[in-house]
């Protein structure tokens, strides 16, 4: 049998606000600021981007840890500040920055490839966040994506140290091992792991926990994770590039 999941019908007023109008405010108002501070748009953007992947790591792993009730029902087990607070403020994160990316297209000489791969990701995430907000279900599993983002300030620290010609330093060489390992962990090995953990819970097959999984909550899920595939074998051909001398090579 698949999964029944029933639309939250519970939305506070307030909630209808902000999630809107507060949450894209809030971080726009955070990237205006930063703006002033380090007086280029850019590093301002990627400063905030640093900002929300170290917010939704540690309520993410909070979440995980130390909710007893996620890990009970990784389905059905709730916690409030997840979609009452998380979520919104990630939709508004990603509409911000996703307006800032259509705002500031790559120049000829950019990877074309990276900036559309980012469009797609940040869309597919606000229609995976929206439509969790919709079922009201998969605190657990969204818990779980939240730490996703752990390898997220090392992918713009390496950008910022590649700007500064920094390449050959052991920051950068640290930075780099940092980068494969947290992303490998976080955004590689996450999604399947969550996989068998509901599969061990309904005491079914992997194969059958798939298939009771709803259809758009898989291609949600595929798609994101086909995005973390992509990524991580270009940040594993950077490494290997490093490894081999090659460190004036392209930046990936």
């Amino acid at each position: 049998l698949h999964l029944r999941f029933r639309t939250r019908s519970n939305m506070s007023d307030w909630s209808l606000v902000v999630y809107p109008f507060c949450a894209p405010l809030f971080w726009y108002l955070l990237f205006r600021v930063l703006s002033l501070v380090v007086d280029e748009a850019l590093i301002a953007q990627k400063l905030v981007c640093v900002l929300h992947a170290l917010l939704s790591t540690a309520v993410g792993a909070y979440a995980l840890l130390f909710q007893d009730a996620l890990r009970a029902d990784l389905i059905n087990g709730k916690w409030p500040l997840l979609h009452s607070v998380m979520a919104p403020l990630s939709i508004g994160y990603f509409v911000v920055d996703l307006t800032l990316m259509m705002v500031r297209k790559p120049s000829p000489n950019a990877d074309d490839k990276d900036w559309l791969a980012s469009v797609v990701h940040h869309t597919v995430m606000l229609l995976a966040i929206g439509a969790y907000l919709w079922v009201g279900r998969g605190d657990f599993v969204v818990a779980s994506f939240m730490v996703w983002e752990l390898s997220t300030p090392f992918v713009h620290l390496r950008w910022y140290l590649v700007r500064r010609g920094w390449k050959a330093s052991c920051l950068y060489l640290f930075n780099g091992v940092a980068l494969v390992v947290t992303f490998f962990l976080a955004r590689i090995c996450n999604l399947p792991f969550v996989i068998w953990l509901f599969a061990r819970q309904r005491q079914l097959g992997v194969l059958e926990a798939l298939w009771v999984i709803p259809p758009i909550c898989r291609l949600v899920t595929s798609s994101i994770f086909l995005l973390n595939v992509f990524w991580f074998v270009k940040i594993v051909n950077g490494a290997l590039k490093v490894v081999r001398g090659d460190a004036s090579g392209k930046s990936t």
